[in-house]
């Protein structure tokens, strides 16, 4: 018998009466600390590596304190996530649509939140790339719904082929530079299927024989599919 994971209750529990979760202001100062620190740790160590209990001891507080918080790592994890996806948005949102300059600006604001002065990941662009796919089924599909919303604001049209900006750890700092130094994307329009040219029937007398059917003239390699020239000698046998 399977039970419900505490962090859906925890949700569900929330969503029913918020005041009741609301912070004083030392409670938020701690829960930003925790996020911080903790997002260093997993992002030095990796997901796997790190237990629920041993990081509430490397936060000097015990798994009780941490629970308030977070009621398990996944939680955790995933509200790491959210908050780097929701700032990075943010940034690209701040530009107006008539600024000639938006797309250099969404460039400058996907490089300072996802990349490293050295060319390399952030600590949560890294966890976002390497540790979301660790994530249960029900966080990581509404963390999906936001890369998707972010891909859109940063490729236009075309959000399919921007999403690889948002998930490629090995890219190095030239092949972003140069994506996002392209002209924005754009959704290629419809490609409409033409009909093809009716094939001209050969001449009579220099039409070809189909081999083994007897005196048959007409364009039988053409309708194979092999264009070749009806004058061209026959086939070697």
């Amino acid at each position: 018998m399977t039970t419900t994971p505490d962090r859906i209750l925890r949700a569900k529990a929330q969503s029913r009466d918020p005041s009741h979760f609301a912070l004083t202001e030392r409670q938020r100062q701690r829960h930003e600390r925790v996020v911080a620190i903790s997002q260093y740790l997993i992002a030095e160590e990796g997901r796997h590596n790190i237990t629920f209990r041993g990081l509430a001891r490397a936060l000097r507080m015990t798994t009780a304190t941490l629970r308030f918080h977070f009621v398990d790592i996944e939680a955790l994890l995933a509200e790491i996530i959210r908050r780097h996806l929701r700032l990075l948005a943010a940034a690209l949102g701040t530009y107006e649509p008539t600024d000639p300059e938006r797309h250099q600006k969404r460039r400058a604001a996907y490089l300072a939140y996802t990349r490293t002065p050295l060319g390399g990941l952030t600590e949560a662009h890294l966890i976002l790339v390497r540790d979301r796919h660790t994530l249960p089924d029900d966080e990581r599909t509404s963390i999906d719904m936001m890369r998707q919303g972010l891909a859109e604001l940063l490729g236009g049209e075309c959000p399919e082929e921007t999403l690889l900006l948002l998930d490629a750890p090995f890219l190095d700092e030239a092949a972003i530079e140069a994506r996002l130094g392209a002209p924005p994307l754009r959704a290629k329009p419809p490609q409409t299927q033409q009909p093809a040219p009716p094939l001209a029937e050969p001449e009579e007398e220099n039409a070809w024989t189909n081999p083994g059917h007897g005196e048959k003239p007409g364009n039988w390699i053409f309708s194979a599919g092999i264009p070749l020239n009806p004058r061209a000698p026959p086939l070697a046998a």
